[in-house]
């Protein structure tokens, strides 16, 4: 099950269904993505979309901080529990050692990574670590960033590891996997590791089990590491002042409904936004008084596009809620701008494609595209929305 925290999403899995998982991944065809998102991440998302959009793309997201434990509780979708990314890592090596999988270290400061990879290989005597490469530094942009990165995925490639545990640091790590997964054509699993590595290795000691089991490990850091005070601030009193805020305005949130529309192809549809050439976008539009969202998704389609010829065939777990801080002209006349909260419908079209009749004061174009096209097709603020109701058209298609 997926909870959404703050708009990024987050499964909640018992430690059993983590490890199925993961398992199922080594197995599968494919390659799988795994982030470890913490109230830092949660922050991080609501000012970087791109860094968002990664996150909620990730084949697994685990909760990695007691404060998202707690903040769904106050948001009214529980978080089984916590799962630490640096004893997921531990479980990870454990996995790859049972099933003859290696590993490769890539990141973390000169020599944790070495060190790490020792520690692990004397807990799990079969663990085999196809190479590890750390301190590094990639320029952030230009012909010495692809010249260096390439040399990187290089050497990735030449160990032909199983799985890829990068650190990074947070944000980095999961955008290079997210560019880079598809060029490392032996890597089942890439995940981000963050300091993970210094713990793992003695570098830097753990808190204690007990403030671990009391949800102190942000306190011990802070005795034990003080120059971390502003990210430790971040991490608990401005994530838990988002929680709060977004809390207490969701009720005041304009309803809204989005339809994510498949032909008998399999294909989605599509329309561009008047006044804003290339955006991109699904269907949606508000819910008027008295009407319920199923009603209002099909009087939207109809307005819009001209057709009622769809069936609604579920209406996704998960909503979104825009927060739209760039809507600088409502905010000065009415103050903040609160949002709204959309509910997602998945809907099949039975009409044919000439009964289609664009509202052209909405829209400009439409066109189907194919699912795997799809978040690069929409513009970047319209991804999270697809990107759950993509999740839950796979499930539909798997119990059909």
């Amino acid at each position: 099950m997926k909870i959404s925290i703050l708009g990024v999403n987050i499964d909640s899995l018992s430690w059993s269904e983590v490890l199925a998982r993961v398992q199922s991944f080594l197995v599968s065809p494919g390659r799988y993505t795994i982030v470890t998102p913490n109230p830092e991440f949660i922050v991080l998302a609501q000012r970087d979309e791109k860094f968002k959009h990664v996150l909620n793309s990730a084949s697994l997201a685990v909760p990695d901080g007691v404060g998202l434990v707690l903040a769904s509780y106050l948001l009214g979708n529980r978080i089984n529990r916590r799962i630490a990314g640096v004893d997921l890592v531990e479980k990870i090596c454990q996995l790859a050692a049972y099933n003859n999988k290696s590993i490769y270290f890539l990141g973390g400061q000169a020599g944790v990574g070495e060190k790490a990879a020792t520690v692990l290989q004397q807990k799990f005597p079969k663990l085999k670590i196809a190479g590890v490469n750390s301190n590094l530094i990639i320029p952030a942009q230009g012909q010495a960033a692809d010249y260096q990165n390439q040399a990187v995925i290089d050497r990735v490639n030449q160990a032909q590891p199983d799985i890829l545990l990068v650190a990074l640091g947070q944000g980095k790590q999961e955008k290079w996997i997210y560019h880079n997964l598809s060029k490392l054509p032996s890597v089942k699993i890439a995940m981000g590791v963050g300091g993970s590595l210094d713990f793992i290795s003695g570098i830097v000691k753990r808190a204690p089990v007990l403030w671990r089991r009391l949800g102190l490990e942000w306190l011990w850091r802070l005795f034990t590491q003080p120059w971390r005070l502003g990210r430790i601030w971040r991490a608990t009193v401005y994530f838990s002042y988002l929680v709060i805020r977004f809390r207490f305005q969701q009720p005041w949130r304009r309803r809204n409904v989005c339809g994510f529309i498949y032909n008998n192809e399999g294909k989605v549809f599509v329309a561009e936004r008047v006044g804003s050439q290339d955006h991109w976008q699904l269907p949606q539009g508000g819910v008027d008084k008295g009407e319920t969202p199923q009603q209002a998704i099909i009087r939207e389609l109809a307005e819009e596009l001209g057709t009622d010829k769809f069936e609604i065939k579920r209406r996704c777990h998960l909503t979104v809620c825009y927060n739209f801080s760039d809507a600088k002209l409502f905010s000065s006349v009415y103050g903040p701008y609160p949002g709204q909260k959309q509910s997602i419908f998945i809907l099949k079209f039975v009409g044919e494609n000439v009964d289609f009749h664009l509202d052209k004061d909405v829209f400009t174009a439409w066109q189907w595209v194919a699912p795997e096209q799809l978040l690069d097709k929409l513009h970047y603020y319209r991804r999270p929305v697809a990107d759950i109701a993509l999740t839950e058209l796979r499930e539909l298609n798997k119990s059909l």
